[in-house]
């Protein structure tokens, strides 16, 4: 199972995604056996990423069938930043909001899920025509910006996030 799910893993972080999704599924076709377990949610959180990047959806909802199944405690902390994001970029930006708004302070991908929350308010805010409600949604996205904005990002991935947050606040401050 390590060399399989690594594999599949190296083969995402080079950009083939088709093989790294073929590795995957192959330790997905296992993940009823115990050696395979400790896998499982990051296989399927790789395998619904490569239908992001490739706009190949098919198969995807029986992934989250099975993530469903899981018990709350054992969601990794991924599991419901890439849930939202497959629903943010299926446009569905409804159940991709609150799939992000189940990611943790205390996770990783806390500020890459506040900016997306931010991204989907800005965005209804922009698509409505009334004024008291468009003013709400701006401000709900610039709370959520502010979050991302102020979280002591650890890596270089979340420091992006942070800046992408900065830039967006001043965005919205154009609105």
């Amino acid at each position: 199972p390590d060399a399989l799910f690594f594999l599949g893993d190296s083969l995402f972080l080079a950009g083939d995604y088709m093989g790294a999704r073929t590795h995957f599924r192959a330790l997905l076709a296992r993940a009823n056996e115990s050696q395979f377990a400790a896998y499982v949610q990051r296989a399927l959180g790789r395998v619904i990423e490569i239908a992001i990047h490739t706009r190949d959806f098919s198969g995807v909802e029986e992934h989250f069938q099975r993530l469903n199944r899981l018990p709350p405690s054992e969601m990794e902390a991924n599991t419901q930043y890439v849930r939202g994001k497959f629903s943010y970029f299926r446009n569905d930006l409804d159940p991709a909001r609150a799939a992000f708004e189940g990611v943790t302070d205390r996770s990783p991908y806390y500020p890459h899920a506040r900016y997306f929350i931010g991204v989907i308010y800005t965005k209804q805010a922009g698509a409505t025509r009334e004024a008291a409600a468009k003013n709400r949604l701006f401000g709900q996205a610039v709370e959520s910006f502010q979050r991302a904005a102020s979280y002591p990002a650890r890596t270089a991935e979340q420091r992006s996030v942070v800046d992408l947050a900065w830039l967006s606040l001043g965005h919205v401050a154009q609105a």
